[in-house]
């Protein structure tokens, strides 16, 4: 029975009328073009090699000197999903699986190690040096088999879903995350608390090609299975959970190469992310001004691993 009533549930919201409505003059309703439109596998598969990677592990996790690399151990509770570079598969590690890190200088002239640093709610990896072709490999063994990463991330299932908070920085959503079952339930779930079967809404695009909400609806940052995205949730559903409703547009920064803000059509519906070639790509909320509105400004960066 409650299978039954989960399956009209999810039916009813993918079929919903989507109603757009504009928050100033000039915005208008966000429309895919094609870039917007590909999977998030296409949009892995179309990464450059040329691009220097990142990689994200969630505090507790230790990074082990081995081999002039890093063995990574993750902390309790924390899985790994990603795409194999051979088959451009997806694959998944339920256990607390070792990744290691390695670094290489392709043109042989210079220095390329990999180091650690601090990140949000964990610590970031790469490669540095003085050469000037450095790139980064991650690899895993699943069932046996050695796995050279594509891409990939770090997800806790078992992580409260929840609204960000004014503020607050945690790693984005990444490509194979977006396609995990668990996941995307976990989302209509999200959605259908926050909507209460009323038509769901999409962001609107404005003037300055940023992602903004229709009139009586919040932009927010949300945080499923430990990693971010934004979305439009009715004002009364933000003012439940956050206290106030926001003002707030979204937009992306690259630290390195160029990207820009996707509205992947999860359940048919806008799931805000950045995408493209860059090293570190951070989705950020800054403020609009608004009088019976608080700001509301987070950051959410992506890695590539």
């Amino acid at each position: 029975m409650k299978k039954t009533i989960t399956a009209i549930l999810s039916l009813a919201l993918l079929t919903c009328l989507i109603i757009y409505s504009c928050q100033k003059e000039g915005a208008k309703p966000f429309q895919s073009d094609t870039a917007e439109s590909q999977s998030p596998l296409a949009l892995s598969k179309g990464a450059s090699s040329s691009v220097k990677k990142t990689g994200w592990q969630p505090a507790g996790s230790t990074l082990s000197p081995s081999n002039g690399g890093y063995l990574v151990s993750p902390a309790p509770g924390w899985y790994y999903t990603g795409y194999d570079a051979e088959t451009k598969e997806t694959f998944s590690i339920t256990d607390r699986t070792y990744k290691t890190i390695s670094c290489t200088c392709n043109n042989k002239s210079g220095e390329c190690r990999p180091f650690e640093a601090s990140g949000p709610k964990g610590t970031i990896s790469g490669c540095g040096g003085d050469c000037t072709d450095c790139t980064m490999k991650q690899s895993t063994k699943v069932k046996d088999k050695n796995i050279d990463i594509l891409s990939g991330g770090y997800y806790m299932p078992s992580a409260q879903t929840r609204l960000i908070k004014n503020g607050e920085a945690i790693p984005a959503v990444f490509d194979a995350l977006l396609e995990l079952g668990a996941f995307k339930d976990a989302f209509n779930k999200f959605l259908m608390e926050a909507y209460q079967n009323q038509p769901v809404q999409s962001p609107v695009k404005d003037v300055d090609g940023s992602m903004i909400a229709p009139k009586g609806y919040s932009l927010v940052g949300v945080s499923i299975m430990g990693r971010g995205l934004v979305t439009i949730v009715p004002d009364k559903f933000a003012f439940k959970y956050l206290g106030y409703t926001t003002s707030a547009k979204a937009t992306c920064n690259c630290s390195e190469g160029s990207c820009e803000l996707k509205n992947w059509k999860l359940f048919g519906l806008g799931t805000i992310f950045c995408e493209g070639l860059c090293t570190t790509c951070t989705l950020t909320t800054s403020d609009l001004k608004q009088n019976d509105r608080l700001g509301y400004s987070i950051s959410l960066p992506s890695y590539k691993l």
